[in-house]
């Protein structure tokens, strides 16, 4: 495996770091979770119906059981969890939460695959996930029940989105590198009705605020449109944990906006987060450079 698939999910990585803050300033400004999930995959919905037009090998991929399944039963409770997470836990909590998931997706590629991880993937996987918890450290957590289990739950379902992409992305092998990619879209796509269906039970009805389809526009177009086409270009040809490890670049990032455009001061704790986080990248592709 070469280390250049791992540049796609830096970039995606790049679009993620944006969607805590995006997220929380949609809900101070009246927007709720489930609302601005819902417009999130709406306008992905709108870009997934572009692609649909586009030819017929993509229609094929978008109405496979495969990413209508990923997207309803996976995308769609992601979305929503992570939002009740980031409202009852705050930004911090919420994303040490959700990057439990390289650990989760370390288990499920050994019982998928029957390979586990490499011992330098596994101390990766161990300092990306210290990495984080420290970056984003108890001092900060205030939270609730609710945003606990669903900031558990968003880790799990992100990991399983994962896993089952490269599932996915395996079995679409007759498709154009390029169509196989935007599989994600499809993918993010199904979740809007899955969201609708969800609101429907939950609260019965369901009404968008401008805040929610301001956040949700930025969201549904960058955030997850580009960012997973992106991350699913790299997962075409890296491992579901090297991609998981990756993708921890983006709370790293997230801190990283606040110091550099905010003038905000890390901790000296939050500083030995970094280095961990930054170690668990080097660590990776110095074991895909070697092919190990």
């Amino acid at each position: 495996m070469r280390v250049a698939p791992l540049l796609y999910v830096y970039s995606a990585a790049v679009l993620w770091s944006t969607i805590g803050v995006a997220a929380k300033l949609g809900f101070e400004s009246g927007g709720s979770p489930l609302s601005t999930a819902l417009a999130r995959f709406f306008f992905v919905a709108i870009m997934a119906s572009c692609f649909y037009i586009a030819g017929e090998s993509a229609r094929k991929v978008l109405l496979s059981p495969g990413v209508s399944l990923l997207g309803l039963a996976v995308v769609a409770p992601l979305g929503y969890a992570y939002m009740v997470s980031v409202k009852h836990s705050g930004v911090a909590l919420a994303v040490v939460l959700l990057y439990t998931a390289p650990a989760w997706v370390a288990v499920f590629q050994s019982v998928l695959y029957r390979r586990a991880p490499a011992p330098l993937e596994a101390l990766a996987v161990g300092l990306s996930v210290l990495g984080v918890l420290l970056l984003y450290h108890p001092s900060e957590w205030v939270s609730e029940a609710t945003g606990l289990v669903s900031g558990l739950a968003s880790g799990l379902l992100y990991a399983l989105l994962i896993v089952f992409s490269k599932v996915l992305l395996d079995r679409l092998r007759t498709e154009s590198e390029i169509t196989r990619a935007t599989a994600a879209i499809a993918v993010q796509g199904w979740a809007f009705p899955g969201l609708f269906l969800l609101a429907i039970v939950m609260e019965g009805n369901i009404t968008i605020t401008r805040a929610d389809f301001v956040a949700g526009a930025y969201l549904g177009v960058f955030a997850s449109g580009l960012a997973y086409y992106l991350f699913y270009k790299g997962l075409l040809q890296a491992s579901p944990v090297a991609a998981s490890i990756a993708a921890t670049l983006e709370p790293m990032l997230a801190v990283a906006w606040g110091v550099v455009l905010l003038g905000e001061k890390l901790s000296s704790i939050e500083w030995i987060g970094i280095a961990l986080i930054l170690s668990s990248q080097a660590l990776l592709t110095t074991k895909l450079s070697k092919g190990s």
